[in-house]
């Protein structure tokens, strides 16, 4: 369904204060395209006019051409819904076609360790998902049912379509490298595609920028690891807490872990399980694992970081206070956090990542498996 305009030449900036925003500017901004149809039926039915600010909205939906001099000569704000929406309905070619125009976020907020940021826009974000599975690829860790990948790598089928198992892998991967941890390690997961999965695999992006298989077409499996039944010593203890505050890890739980001869391994590595608060009180959970005479000093480990300033996860941060502020009792700490962080805030929005049901990226699967 393609909407009648009216006229408003591209160049006619509105003048500063901004305009209050409508429903229809909100509803394109998050994504809501049922929203968005109901509105523009409802306002054509009136024989309402839609401002220049909307028109724009509405041509990323319906996928309108227009001149880079004309977006060039708008101002700032409509730039911004303009971006937001684009990156909202998931538009990969027109956002990077507006990220040459100057629209891409600065560089230095991007650098993650995690596969994707909250600060990337929907064309890094496909780029990115895209490279991680080539990298799987060739690594050997991704492969077809028709393919024979090695015994060790399928010896415990986790659960169908948890792709995120894997994204927490990669990011704790990437900080034992960077902490040179000794004692902590993750088991390498492998990912099957099944028959289902003939032409594309698709994932779902959701607000805490977590990478979910969309379908039934893929199973993740890990390796099988030994555990034994000896204590933990203090330099384990010390590259636990290490690792534990550097990947946000929440659910604390003795069986997430298994203490092998070798080390001690992160099995729980569900990307839910590192969004929320760090809980040091629930450390104490550990104490069985600890010697007689380390008993102590364990302790005082966990009073310490008890009693220090906790952090927050901004998108995190973000979605605690919009629910508290539904109902009624938003915390100081909340709207401190997010006053300090306004502009990062406003960024997180403009990258679409606060769309509540998420946004799809797809990929044709010969792109991936000719590697």
């Amino acid at each position: 369904m393609h909407v009648g305009l009216s006229v408003v030449s591209p160049i006619e900036v509105p003048p500063y204060p901004q305009e209050k925003k409508s429903a229809l500017n909100k509803a394109l901004e998050r994504g809501w395209e049922e929203s968005v149809l109901e509105i523009i039926q409802e306002r054509q039915s009136s024989k309402d006019c839609f401002s220049l600010h909307e028109q724009w909205q509405i041509k990323v939906l319906q996928n309108i051409d227009f001149q880079d001099e004309e977006f060039l000569a708008l101002n700032p704000e409509i730039k911004r819904s303009i971006y937001q929406t684009a990156n909202s309905l998931v538009k990969v070619s027109l956002v990077a076609r507006l990220n040459s125009l100057g629209m891409h976020s600065p560089e230095t907020l991007i650098q993650n360790r995690d596969i994707i940021s909250e600060y990337m826009d929907c064309a890094l974000i496909e780029q990115s998902i895209f490279d991680f599975l080539i990298k799987l690829r060739r690594e050997g860790r991704l492969f077809t049912e028709a393919e024979r990948p090695p015994k060790s790598l399928c010896e415990t089928h986790l659960k169908k379509y948890k792709f995120t198992r894997i994204q927490g892998e990669y990011r704790l991967e990437s900080l034992i490298q960077k902490l040179e941890l000794k004692c902590i390690k993750v088991p390498q997961k492998a990912v099957m595609l099944t028959d289902l999965c003939s032409e594309k695999i698709s994932f779902r992006v959701n607000i805490h920028h977590q990478i979910e298989a969309n379908c039934d077409d893929l199973h993740v499996y890990a390796p099988r690891i030994s555990s034994s039944d000896r204590l933990i010593s203090r330099e384990e203890i010390l590259e636990l807490f290490a690792i534990i505050e550097a990947s946000n890890f929440v659910d604390m739980w003795p069986e997430n872990f298994i203490v092998a001869e070798d080390g001690i391994y992160f099995i729980d590595t569900e990307a839910k399980s590192f969004e929320g608060y760090i809980d040091w009180d629930k450390m104490k959970r550990f104490g069985g694992l600890v010697a007689e005479e380390d008993q102590e000093w364990f302790y005082q480990l966990i009073q310490a970081k008890a009693s220090s300033v906790k952090t927050l996860n901004l998108t995190d941060c973000y979605q605690r206070y919009r629910d508290y502020r539904n109902e009624g009792r938003p915390t100081q700490r909340l709207k401190k956090i997010l006053m300090e962080q306004k502009e990062n805030v406003k960024l997180i929005k403009t990258m679409g990542f606060l769309k509540n049901d998420g946004r799809i990226f797809s990929f044709a699967l010969d792109d991936i498996l000719k590697h």
